[in-house]
């Protein structure tokens, strides 16, 4: 990846419904803006986008699947139009992802009914953590290794994790625009304030490419 390049993905975890369940948010871009989609894992995994009604599953499914759960492309069961009770279960409990799976994934699970006592009281008070090599983002899933520090935003009031900034905003249009919710740090659900970031302007990518090249 091009570390003075935006993250290139246009599926996001918005919320999770359940232990099963997943909304998808789908960036339509000059169209419609973020689409969302229900996924829900059970015997018969099933999409509100309707797209999934063939033999092949839709790319919401497919997105929550390797994604989200970690689970290998080669692994059968991505690909299956239904599932066992076992099957499920094993998927549901990480029991087929990747050795590799970031702590990140089972943060962002326990997050949605975790607790803020370890919030500080002032945004900018916590230091930026250091991106590692196979991080991905809380929210899309993508790697965050090499990205350009102007693109992405981090959690100044909680845990210091980093993310796109891109994904940040739709993060925080769902939370506070569609829940009417305060805006949380997806990770450690800590207040967030105000989400002042933009895209870093041409020149600046420009600039940093000619630094990466010498």
């Amino acid at each position: 990846m091009n570390p003075s390049n935006s993250n290139s993905s246009n599926l996001f975890l918005l919320q999770r419904l359940g232990p099963a369940g997943f909304l998808v948010g789908q960036d339509q871009e000059q169209q419609s803006g973020v689409v969302k989609h229900k996924v829900m894992l059970g015997n018969l995994p099933t999409c509100t986008c309707g797209d999934d009604a063939g033999h092949e599953p839709c790319v919401h499914l497919v997105f929550v699947m390797l994604r989200v759960l970690r689970i290998l492309a080669n692994n059968p069961l991505v690909w299956q139009s239904a599932l066992t009770d076992h099957e499920l279960q094993q998927v549901l409990t990480g029991h087929h992802s990747r050795t590799n799976r970031r702590s990140t994934n089972s943060s962002t699970r326990a997050g949605l009914g975790g607790s803020s006592a370890s919030c500080r009281l002032s945004s900018g008070s916590v230091q930026r953590k250091e991106v590692d090599e196979d991080e991905p983002c809380p929210i899309c899933y993508e790697p965050l290794a090499e990205m350009d520090l102007a693109w992405l935003v981090y959690c100044s009031s909680g845990c210091g994790k980093n993310m796109h900034g891109k994904c940040m905003r739709v993060w925080s249009q769902h939370q506070t625009k569609t829940l009417h919710q305060e805006l949380t740090c997806p990770l450690c659900r800590c207040p967030w304030g105000p989400l002042s970031w933009t895209p870093p302007s041409p020149s600046h990518a420009k600039a940093h490419n000619k630094t990466s090249s010498s």
